[in-house]
């Protein structure tokens, strides 16, 4: 398993590719196999981490409520964005998430020491007899912001009954029978005629861009993928897929270390050292009969020149790909400013001709 970033993505592609290349070196019967054969022992299967992706339904909710907030507030400015020299701030984030920001901060535990008032807004409720259940911001707000819609999020998106149904608790993505003595999901699912038909509408904005997300995301696991509906020869070679990312993750933190550790080693020796070490050919080497231990070193030497000629080829075509990438941006960063520049100008001509 391994991450969804575009390194390790790549990162997997030339594993296999190696994994290709090396396969009619290493075994030996690899000649004599089926051309099916063949593909299965050269195939990797990899699954990605869905961390990522719970996190970035947080992202897709919060852009939800950004495009539904000036609809349902009619292009008017509320709260502290009224105040200009307050509105800048406010820019990146929606008004339901600075809420949100700003109740913590007030009353949740060691959220801001110096102008919240936890203490104060815990006795209270303890008189009340009730709990505080405010989370810190910190390090909760994919708690805070995501709600699991994920089963069902399409019919969610165009059915108002099952939006109803669901505010109120009795239609969930999951099987899950509700704790009656959870005061807070309770306090949620009562019925509430003024706000109702608000969340509506929310919902089903919310659902829309999960939905697609999901479907952007995971395709292999929906229905036509890869992983919908796989087969036993592939169950079967998946069963020694790791069911965590810590070996790319160690991979990559410890290049990055030897990177700044050693600033003068290439890339490539460090890369070389990293695979000798975790590899452990020092103690394959060792248990090698004598006639063996020098006919690999002997092809390794040899070997060296070729793949540090492969290396920097590969390294050139890197740095043209990154140099032609910088002059599109550039390219396209020069069209939108001259686009912008002639607009200001048309403006600007209207203006002296028609007056303001």
């Amino acid at each position: 398993m391994s991450d969804r970033a575009s390194t390790e993505k790549s990162f997997n592609v030339l594993l296999e590719k190696y994994r290709t290349e090396i396969l009619p070196i290493v075994l030996d019967e690899y000649s004599d196999m089926g051309e099916e054969d063949q593909s299965i022992v050269s195939r990797m299967n990899n699954f990605f981490c869905g961390l990522r992706l719970l996190v970035e339904f947080a992202d897709v909710c919060e852009s939800s409520f950004k495009r539904f907030e000036p609809s349902y507030n009619d292009g008017i400015d509320i709260g502290s964005e009224t105040r200009p020299e307050l509105k800048r701030f406010h820019i990146a984030e929606s008004e339901t998430l600075r809420l949100m920001r700003t109740c913590s901060k007030s009353f949740a535990r060691g959220e801001d020491e110096k102008n919240g008032v936890y203490l104060s807004f815990t006795t209270f409720l303890t008189k009340i007899k009730r709990k505080n259940n405010i989370l810190r911001f910190k390090h909760n707000r994919f708690n805070i912001i995501f709600l699991s819609l994920v089963s069902f999020l399409d019919k969610l998106s165009s059915n108002n009954e099952t939006v109803v149904n669901f505010i109120i608790g009795e239609d969930t993505p999951f099987a899950t029978i509700l704790d009656p003595n959870d005061v807070v999901l309770m306090d949620l699912i009562e019925p509430n005629e003024e706000l109702d038909p608000i969340v509506v509408s929310i919902l089903k904005g919310l659902a829309t861009s999960c939905s697609a997300l999901i479907k952007r995301k995971v395709p292999e696991h929906l229905q036509g993928g890869r992983f919908w509906d796989p087969s036993e020869s592939l169950r079967a070679e998946m069963a020694s897929a790791m069911k965590h990312n810590k070996l790319p993750e160690f991979v990559f933190g410890q290049l990055d270390h030897l990177i700044s550790f050693r600033p003068n080693a290439s890339l490539l020796a460090n890369e070389a050292y990293i695979m000798f070490t975790f590899n452990k050919t020092a103690s394959w080497l060792k248990a090698l009969p004598q006639e063996d231990f020098d006919k690999y070193m002997d092809e390794s030497r040899k070997e060296g020149k070729v793949i540090r000629s492969k290396f920097r080829k590969r390294t050139k075509e890197i740095a043209e790909e990154r140099l032609k990438s910088q002059r599109l941006k550039k390219k396209q960063l020069d069209r939108l400013e001259s686009e912008r520049i002639k607009k200001a100008e048309n403006i600007a001509n209207e203006m002296c001709y028609y007056g303001l």
